[in-house]
């Protein structure tokens, strides 16, 4: 049965898509299935995998009741694209017009997904920047809840609202849902604030907090505009010569990877 992880955070620019993008693809080079779910009204993840979301994405799955229909990516890992479309208020009307969704507009994409799940190993679900009905959605079909967060006041207050909201989601509709963790992106360790809100965190967060962040690099946007995914990206970097060595933000991508799979043991 794959373990199901939401990638979310009240505050947006805190590389809620470029995590779950590169967990989707250090996950599938290493054997693993999974199903990448971009649920983002922007489809930022779609349309950075060089994926058109017009083609079938989770709205036609979701309020069209098509067959989910994914977009292979390589051969573990594939992507079921967003849509523009995906708004909070259809998830209320279908929870009291559509007799699939009757009673609660927060287990509608559970009930969608439950198909999928003895045919992978990880479902990554991208959230958007909102706690809204989308979002709980996803939380509410998950087993666990990644948070990345910046070291920046109001990207650590978004990742504080995420953090409440399991807690009551575990009191009243999931009670499995776990907080896989913390994760710091963006981080600059010359930054002395990023220093001081980065211990903040670890004094907060103990060891729900990863090891180690994912320091600000530009290679990690390049990876985005390319529509490429960040394995690929690098191996051809590396096969071309133009580098010696991974960049940085696969290695530090690499570090999380191993720290989640000892979690989710």
């Amino acid at each position: 049965m794959a373990q199901v992880i939401s990638i979310a955070n009240e505050k947006g620019g805190v590389a809620k898509t470029t995590t779950t993008a590169a967990l989707g693809s250090i996950l599938s080079h290493r054997g693993h299935r999974v199903i990448m779910i971009d649920l983002d009204p922007q489809a930022d993840l779609t349309s950075g995998l060089n994926i058109d979301p017009e083609d079938r994405n989770i709205f036609d799955c979701v309020f069209n009741h098509k067959k989910m229909r994914a977009t292979k990516v390589n051969d573990n890992l594939v992507l079921i694209g967003g849509s523009p479309k995906m708004k909070p208020a259809l998830f209320e009307k279908a929870s009291t017009e559509d007799k699939e969704y009757k009673l609660s507009p927060y287990g509608i994409l559970r009930k969608r997904i439950k198909d999928v799940l003895d045919q992978t190993d990880f479902v990554l679900l991208d959230c958007p920047p909102n706690v809204d009905t989308v979002t709980m959605n996803a939380l509410a079909a998950s087993d666990y809840v990644l948070i990345p967060t910046e070291a920046h006041r109001y990207s650590i207050n978004g990742a504080a609202e995420i953090v409440d909201l399991v807690d009551t989601l575990k009191e009243e509709l999931t009670p499995g849902i776990e907080i896989l963790g913390v994760l710091i992106t963006r981080y600059r360790s010359s930054t002395a604030i990023h220093k001081q809100l980065a211990e903040e965190l670890k004094e907060t967060y103990k060891d729900l907090l990863f090891s180690n962040p994912i320091k600000e690099n530009i290679t990690l946007q390049e990876v985005s505009h390319e529509g490429r995914e960040i394995v690929d990206y690098d191996e051809e970097r590396q096969a071309q010569q133009l580098v010696k060595s991974k960049f940085v933000g696969i290695e530090n991508y690499e570090s999380i990877v191993e720290e989640l799979l000892n979690r989710i043991k």
